[in-house]
């Protein structure tokens, strides 16, 4: 998935900056349809219909045609997980996008080219602002990381198959957890939004669940990081014999599918708060998107502990 940064203002009364890839993003977030987070788009290494070549074509000519101002161009393609995954630049910004095996669906945004776009004009096609005030958004049921009663809130949107997730996981978090969730000034709560690209994505999110219900969640959460390349079913529950839980209660519960309509709720409500992509966070309702480095989490934690 793709994933852009929006860069936190000092002044409230400014607006979040944002480069020409979340523009690009939110753009096409308008047309989000909430089916791609069914299972109607699986894709194996099988359902291949364009070339390379072919793809690249797709992608550059369905932006450079609909998106005003924005020329885009390919600098490399490749086939990973099932999707075409394409390093555009996008008037010399480069970033990350992907397209379905079938041709038909340009991620983050699960965006249609089988139908034109109308969106009004992008000034400048440059950096433009956001609305600097935070989005109602619900911790849920989610699992909390930290005191429950610190003053500030991260919620996370996240997929435990999703290659920036794990990215977040082991640059990020770390930092975070030592400065902010330790010491009681923030806590962390985690949310699931398993993206359909990824097979194994909502069984993985389950299975957190269930482990959640031994108390293990967080340490299930780390062991699903640590091992993104195996989360089949069996996988899944080596891992709870692993980590020493009640491998019958776990695998009742993983095979029963119990919180399969919880991790659906994450997925409406994340989508209700603008959630396109992986991982996603809101601080203190301020979103932030992507694999961000601590630095980013730093600067918005920072401005709103201080007031």
């Amino acid at each position: 998935m793709e994933h852009s940064s929006h860069h936190y203002q000092s002044d409230k009364s400014d607006k979040v900056r944002i480069n020409l890839w979340q523009i690009l993003t939110l753009i096409l977030a308008i047309l989000l349809i909430a089916s791609i987070f069914t299972y109607g788009f699986r894709f194996s290494a099988n359902s291949f219909k364009l070339s390379n070549q072919q793809a690249e074509e797709k992608v550059t000519g369905f932006i450079n045609e609909n998106i005003p101002g924005v020329t885009a161009s390919v600098v490399s393609t490749s086939r990973e997980s099932g999707v075409y995954k394409l390093i555009l630049s996008a008037n010399g910004q480069e970033g990350e996008s992907y397209l379905s095996a079938d041709g038909k669906l340009l991620f983050p945004t699960a965006l249609p080219l089988e139908q034109p776009l109308n969106i009004p004009d992008i000034p400048g096609a440059g950096p433009e602002n956001l609305p600097s005030q935070p989005v109602e958004v619900s911790p849920g049921k989610g699992a909390v990381l930290g005191k429950a009663d610190a003053a500030l809130t991260i919620i996370e949107f996240s997929d435990f198959q999703c290659p920036f997730c794990q990215q977040f996981f082991q640059a990020t978090l770390p930092q975070l957890k030592k400065e902010y969730l330790d010491t009681g000034k923030a806590k962390l709560v985690y949310r699931h939004f398993p993206l359909s690209i990824h097979e194994n994505a909502q069984k993985a999110a389950e299975s957190s669940e269930c482990a959640r219900e031994q108390q293990k969640f967080w340490e299930y959460h780390d062991t699903l990081f640590e091992n993104q390349q195996a989360l089949d079913a069996a996988s899944l529950k080596k891992y709870a014999a692993d980590l020493k839980l009640d491998t019958k209660k776990f695998n009742d519960c993983l095979d029963s599918g119990k919180y399969e309509q919880q991790i659906q709720l994450d997925i409406q409500e994340g989508i209700a708060a603008g959630v396109s992509g992986t991982p996603t966070f809101f601080i203190n309702g301020f979103p932030l998107v992507g694999a961000q480095p601590f630095s980013a989490f730093k600067q918005v934690i920072e401005q709103e502990l201080s007031e």
